[in-house]
C-alpha cells in the first residue's frame, strides 16, 4: 500500500529537490553558527547525488 502510494508520487520528488537545493543554498550566504554539525556541502551533495526512492 505504501509502495503503491510512493510510486504514484515519485513524479514530485524532482520539484521538492530543486526546492530544497534552492533553500539550502541560501544558507551560503548566511551560514550556519561556528561549531555546528550541518555542514552545507555535505548535504548539497546528498541532494543533488540522491538516487530516486532514498
Amino acid at each position: 500500500m505504501y509502495l503503491k502510494w510512493m510510486v504514484d508520487r515519485v513524479f514530485l520528488m524532482e520539484p521538492a529537490k530543486a526546492v530544497i537545493a534552492k533553500k539550502m543554498a541560501s544558507l551560503k550566504e548566511f551560514p550556519p553558527a561556528t561549531g555546528s554539525s550541518l555542514s552545507l556541502g555535505k548535504v548539497l551533495d546528498k541532494i543533488q547525488y540522491a538516487s530516486p526512492g532514498q
